[in-house]
């Protein structure tokens, strides 16, 4: 049985959350089903936004958030040799792999090539300002989802243009 890990973020802020405030604060009260769907069709036009290349500020010198693509870096060894590329392994080719040569298995491991997208690899970057004091409080993770649907969407879409180095 796999033992669940505790966050490292220890104060986590949900809907639910931002829901009480939002109670508190304002006297015209809708309630939590619409105010879930109002967030979510915000968060989805941001993405959808993120997702065709554009740069978001976010509101109160909160930062921006763009979609970044770089190139891997090749390192070599001191003989001269390329180290083998520390990416993400394809399970299922390296499966694949390890049933058609049994003797590679659990030595040869079988990495994505990002042919698609030129071997370009993306990431989801939060660029923070430093005029807000208490900026090392704020943390940005994007939801698994939001990955997943970025890979399909680059799929789809392999010339779309992103910020790079």
């Amino acid at each position: 049985m796999i033992k669940k890990k505790r966050s490292k973020y220890k104060h986590d802020y949900g809907l639910e959350h931002v829901y009480k405030f939002y109670k508190l604060r304002y006297e015209n009260i809708i309630d939590y089903k619409k105010f879930t769907t109002i967030i979510n069709a915000f968060n989805n036009k941001v993405i959808q936004k993120l997702y065709e290349g554009e740069y978001i500020s976010l509101p109160y010198s909160l930062g921006d958030l763009f979609i970044y693509k770089f190139k891997p870096r090749l390192k070599f060894d001191e003989n001269g040799e390329v180290i083998p590329k520390r990416g993400v392994i394809d399970y299922k080719a390296t499966k694949e792999l390890w049933k058609e040569y049994p003797e590679l298995a659990h030595i040869k491991r079988v990495c994505y090539d990002n042919f698609h997208t030129d071997k370009y690899k993306f990431s989801i970057r939060w660029k923070r300002y430093h005029t807000v004091r208490v900026h090392k409080l704020y943390n940005f993770i994007p939801a698994r989802a939001f990955k997943r649907n970025l890979a399909v969407y680059l799929r789809e879409h392999p010339n779309q243009n992103y910020y790079d180095r």
